[in-house]
C-alpha cells in the first residue's frame, strides 16, 4: 500500500478543530466596555459628487450579501472595504464598533517603529535586549509572558541575548509573537502609536499595553480597534502616505510573510498577495490588511468578529466575505488605481516587484527553514513491474505521484535556505534501511517520508500522519505530525477533511513501520497527504501544479514545526511498552466485511448507548477498529471499547485500552 512496508484502507468524514483559549494576543476575554450590538452599514457612493472625486461603486448588492453571511454565522461581526484606487468605493458594516484588538494592534506598532527609523530615532538594526519581565501599565507590578500562551515561542531561546529591531518586528508581526510585541512597545511607547495613528486619521485605534497584562485587564485598560480605524491606517499604507517608499517597502513585505492565512487569504486565488495581520483570543477571530490583485489594485479590507463560540467557524466566515469582496472587486475593474497607474503597469506606487522582494535579507532569526537538514524520502519506487496495488483507477501509481511532490518539495525547501537530502530522484527501489540511515548519518532535523494512500472504498479521501511508537516518548514527531496533518487538511482539503494523527503502532502493532522505526530520535513521520484510489483525488494529483500546492503545506507544517521549540524525544519504551493489538493487514482489509468499519462503530455505540447488548457492541467495535486501525473513528471506537470493558467488570483491562488510546491516537 503506501507506508513503508505495507499499508492500511480508508476513510472519510468530518473532523473537528479545538478552539483555541488563547493565542496571537493575550489570553484576554472580551473586553467589557464594547457598546450594545447595533448594525451600521455605510456604502461608499452617496458624497462622491459633492467632493468632486471619481464616483464610487454601489457596494448595496455587496452590502446584502456580506450581510446574509454575518447573519447566518454566530457572534458579532464588523467589515471595512475601501477600494485603495478608489476610496469613495467603500462598504462599513459595523465599522465603529469597538472589538478587543488582539495582535492587530501590531501593526500600528510595527509603524511606529518604521516612523521612528524613518526619523533617525534609531537604526532597525539597532539591538535589544531579549528579556521575559515587563511593568504593568496598571498599577506598576512585574508580570512575565508565558511560551505555552506565544505563538512566537522561538523567540524564548534567546532570552538574555540581543536581537534586532527588525527580528524582533518581523516575529511580531510573521509569527504574531508576543515577547516580541512587548519588547517593541516599550521601545517605541504606546503613546506615540497612538498620537501616529491619530495623525493618519485611524482615530478608532487605541493601543494602551503589551501582551498579558492582567493587572491593566481587569482595570478594563485593553488595546481596542474599530474596523474603521483599521481600514483607514491600511489606506494611508496603501497610498504611500504614511511611510517613505523605501520603508513602506519593508513594511508591506513583512505583512505579506504573514504565517497565519485562514481569514482573508484563504479562498482567494493563489496569484493574490495579502499584506495582512490577523489577531485572536478567546471568543475574537480578526484579520486585517490590504489585499493586491495581479493586474495592479488593491483594497483594504478588515474583518472583526467576537463572541464567536467556534475558531474554525469564525475564519470560514471571514473568508466567505473576504470572498465576496474580491468577487465585486474583480467583477469590474476600477478605472482609478493609485499613482495614476493602469494595471497594465504591474504594482502599486512604492510596492516592491517580486525581484525586489527576493533580493529583500529577511531577518537572521525570521526564516526557521533556513540551514535546517530535512531528508525528504518519497515512498516506494522502481515496483512497478510486479505491484499491481499503488495504482489508482486511471493508472497513476503512488511511486510516481510521491516522487513528483518530493522533487518540488525539494526546491521550495532550499529556496528557504535548508539543505534538503532526497533518498531517491528517480523512479528506483530503495532499500528501508538505507533511507532511514541517510537521515541518522546526516544528523537530520527532520525526516519526511511523502506517500499517498489506497483503499477498496474508491469515497475515501482524507490525510493520515503516521509517528512512532508512544506519543509520551516521542513528542517532537508528534508535534511535527500534527503540523502536517493541519496544513495538508488546510492545503488539499479547505480544512474539511478528518484527519489521522496515529502511532505507526496502529498499523504494525510490534515493531511499527521500518523507516520510523530505525530514524528514531530524529523527529519523523509518514505523510499520507491524500488516497490516489479516488478517482477525482488521482486527477487532481496528475497535476503538477496540485503536487506543488502539496508541497507547499509540507513547507508551511516543516515552518511551523521549527518555529516551535520541541520537546525531548526519550528513548523508546522507557514509559511504557502496550501489548500488541493485533489488526487486519492489506489482504483483510479489501475483504467486504472491512469496509464496514464505519458502520460497525456506528451500530456498535447505538448499542452501548441504550445499553442493548454491550457484549454484541464489544464486538462490533472491535471488529471496526481491526479493520481501519487508523480512521478517525478508532481512537473513538477504542475509547468506547474501554467503557464497556469497565462496566463489565474487566477493569485491567479498560485501562490497558485507555493508555493504547493516549500514546497511539492524538486528535489534531
Amino acid at each position: 500500500m503506501s507506508t513503508m512496508e505495507i499499508h492500511p484502507a480508508f476513510f472519510a468524514v468530518l473532523f473537528c478543530l479545538t478552539p483555541l483559549l488563547f493565542a496571537c494576543g493575550s489570553p484576554d476575554v472580551q473586553p467589557g466596555r464594547d457598546a450594545p450590538h447595533e448594525r451600521g452599514v455605510q456604502s461608499g457612493s452617496d458624497t462622491s459628487h459633492e467632493r468632486g472625486m471619481q464616483p464610487g461603486r454601489d457596494t448595496s448588492t455587496l452590502e446584502q450579501q456580506i450581510l446574509r453571511i454575518t447573519e447566518a454565522a454566530e457572534g458579532d461581526y464588523a467589515v471595512a472595504f475601501i477600494d485603495a484606487g478608489n476610496p469613495e468605493t467603500r462598504l462599513f458594516i459595523d465599522a465603529d464598533e469597538w472589538f478587543h484588538a488582539a495582535s492587530t494592534m501590531k501593526t500600528p506598532v510595527m509603524i511606529e517603529v518604521y516612523r521612528q527609523a524613518m526619523e533617525g530615532k534609531f537604526d532597525l538594526d539597532d539591538k535589544l535586549v531579549v528579556r521575559n519581565e515587563f511593568v504593568s501599565i496598571a498599577d506598576g507590578s512585574t508580570y512575565s509572558l508565558s511560551i505555552d500562551r506565544d505563538s512566537g515561542d522561538a523567540l524564548y531561546d534567546h532570552l538574555g541575548s540581543e536581537l534586532s529591531i527588525r527580528e524582533l518586528v518581523y516575529s511580531m508581526i510573521v509569527r504574531s509573537g508576543n515577547l516580541a510585541t512587548n519588547i517593541v512597545i516599550e521601545h517605541v511607547g504606546a503613546e506615540n502609536v497612538n498620537r501616529a495613528m491619530a495623525d493618519m486619521g485611524a482615530e478608532g485605534i487605541r493601543v494602551l499595553r503589551g501582551v498579558e497584562d492582567m493587572a491593566a485587564f481587569r482595570a478594563g485598560m485593553n488595546n481596542e480597534v474599530t474596523a474603521r480605524g483599521l481600514a483607514m491606517m491600511y489606506l494611508r499604507l496603501a497610498e504611500g502616505s504614511a511611510l517613505d517608499k523605501e520603508y513602506r517597502s519593508q513594511v508591506l513585505s513583512v505583512l505579506k510573510d504573514q504565517h497565519f492565512r485562514d481569514m482573508i487569504p484563504a479562498l482567494l486565488p493563489e496569484e493574490v498577495t495579502v499584506a495582512h495581520k490577523t489577531g485572536w483570543i478567546t471568543g475574537v477571530r480578526h484579520d486585517s490588511g490590504i489585499v493586491y490583485l495581479p493586474d495592479g489594485r488593491a483594497y483594504v479590507l478588515v474583518i472583526l468578529s467576537k463572541n464567536v463560540p467556534d475558531r474554525a467557524d469564525a475564519n470560514r466566515t471571514g473568508a466567505e466575505i473576504s470572498r465576496k469582496i474580491y468577487d465585486f472587486v474583480t467583477e469590474k475593474p476600477s478605472e482609478g488605481h493609485l499613482e495614476g497607474k493602469k494595471p497594465s503597469e504591474g504594482h502599486l506606487e512604492g510596492e516592491e516587484t517580486t525581484e525586489a522582494r527576493q533580493k529583500m535579507e529577511k531577518p537572521l532569526a525570521g526564516d526557521p527553514l533556513e540551514d535546517r537538514v530535512v531528508v525528504v524520502d518519497p515512498g516506494h519506487g522502481g515496483t512497478a513491474a510486479y505491484d499491481d496495488y499503488r495504482v489508482g483507477p486511471a493508472g497513476e501509481r503512488e511511486e510516481w505521484i510521491n516522487l513528483r511532490v518530493a522533487l518540488k518539495l525539494r526546491d521550495l525547501l532550499e529556496e528557504r535556505g535548508a539543505r534538503v537530502l532526497l533518498t531517491r530522484t528517480e523512479d528506483v527501489e530503495v532499500d528501508l534501511a538505507d533511507r532511514a540511515r541517510l537521515a541518522m548519518e546526516n544528523e537530520a532535523d527532520a525526516f519526511v517520508s511523502v506517500h499517498h494512500n489506497a483503499t477498496a472504498d474508491p469515497e475515501v479521501n482524507f490525510p493520515i500522519v503516521y509517528f512512532h511508537g508512544n506519543a509520551s516518548e516521542n513528542g517532537a514527531s508528534v508535534m511535527l505530525a500534527k503540523a502536517m496533518a493541519d496544513r495538508m487538511n488546510q492545503y488539499l482539503f479547505d480544512g474539511k477533511a478528518p484527519v489521522s494523527v496515529v502511532s505507526d503502532h496502529t498499523i504494525f502493532p510490534t515493531e511499527g513501520t521500518s523507516v520510523l522505526r530505525n530514524s528514531y530520535g530524529i523527529p519523523a513521520v509518514i505523510v499520507e497527504a491524500s488516497f490516489f484510489t479516488n478517482p477525482e483525488e488521482e486527477q487532481r494529483l496528475r497535476d503538477p501544479e496540485y503536487n506543488r500546492l502539496e508541497a507547499e503545506a509540507y513547507v508551511m507544517a516543516l515552518e511551523d514545526f521549527f518555529y516551535q521549540r520541541h520537546p525531548e524525544i526519550l528513548e523508546k519504551y522507557s514509559v511504557l511498552r502496550l501489548p500488541p493489538f493485533e489488526v487486519f493487514q492489506e489482504a483483510d482489509r479489501m475483504a467486504d466485511e472491512a469496509r464496514l468499519w464505519k458502520q460497525d462503530y456506528l451500530e456498535g455505540k447505538r448499542l452501548m448507548e441504550y445499553d442493548a447488548d454491550l457484549e454484541k457492541a464489544l464486538e462490533l467495535l472491535t471488529q471496526s477498529v481491526r479493520s481501519f486501525p487508523d480512521s478517525w473513528v478508532a481512537g473513538k471506537a477504542h475509547a468506547a471499547r474501554a467503557d464497556i470493558m469497565e462496566r463489565l467488570g474487566r477493569k485491567e483491562e479498560a485501562e490497558t485500552i485507555r493508555l493504547r488510546v493516549a500514546e497511539f491516537y492524538v486528535v489534531p
